[in-house]
């Protein structure tokens, strides 16, 4: 079921289970709800939601600004019970800051392959970033498992160059890592051990300065994780779940 709200569209895809929890899935940099739509698959017996941020997909364009993004998922979960936040790399951001806000509906988040800041973007892709030009050859090396039919489908759902630049002009200045302290549910942390666009090391602070937090690092899997490692990831949200609900 496609909806609306506030402006903000997502797919809802009811739990076959006999449950109540929700999943809330966030896509990152230049992505829609389309880009994690293949989880589904492996979590079918929990309510999941697929958003797609403002201005993404088929959201309304109320303004490019993380700060938007996280008001936009924060009002999103405020009318759900039982929700695990999951974010992907800029959405792994907007999930962490949503977190911190402690809202009663939000009982655990899963960050993948994400940070609270990314300072270690590559120079010069981020050149061809404020001349306008997305290097799509560079992104593909960052994503890794393009022989994987899942990975190949959801790279079709990108969007266009210029949101592409537009978030990630975002990334390059976003830094929550003074808000960590002030998450007090569970949280999941992620990432790839060939990780070459969100570093293993930004996944590591994060573990470092939220308590209630464990640190998955998959070896052998880059960005892409999310989809081309969605059987180990459905394993560390029962395990999740089972913790906090």
């Amino acid at each position: 079921m496609i909806s609306k709200k506030n402006g903000i569209e997502f797919e809802f895809l009811k739990g076959t289970g006999n449950n109540c929890i929700n999943l809330v899935f966030i896509h990152g940099s230049g992505c829609n709800r389309f880009f994690l739509r293949s989880i589904h698959e492996e979590v079918s017996e929990y309510n999941c939601y697929f958003v797609d941020l403002p201005g993404h997909g088929n959201s309304d364009d109320t303004g490019y600004s993380f700060v938007n993004y996280v008001n936009a998922v924060s009002d999103f979960v405020r009318g759900l019970d039982n929700v695990i936040l999951l974010g992907h790399s800029l959405g792994g951001t907007v999930v962490l800051a949503a977190t911190a806000r402690n809202i009663l509906s939000v009982k655990g988040a899963v960050i993948i392959s994400s940070g609270a800041s990314f300072p270690k973007l590559d120079k010069e892709y981020m050149k061809k970033i404020h001349n306008n030009v997305v290097d799509m050859e560079y992104v593909a090396e960052c994503l890794g498992h393009m022989e994987d039919p899942a990975v190949q489908e959801a790279v079709t759902k990108i969007e266009a160059d210029k949101l592409i630049i537009l978030d990630f002009l975002i990334d390059e200045v976003v830094d929550v890592e003074d808000c960590l302290k002030d998450i007090k549910v569970p949280i999941t942390i992620v990432t790839g051990g060939d990780e070459i666009l969100t570093l293993v090391e930004y996944s590591e602070l994060i573990h470092e300065k939220v308590k209630n937090s464990k640190l998955v690092v998959i070896p052998k899997t880059r960005h892409m994780l999310p989809v081309a490692k969605r059987k180990e990831l459905r394993e560390l949200i029962i395990e999740l779940i089972d913790k906090v609900i």
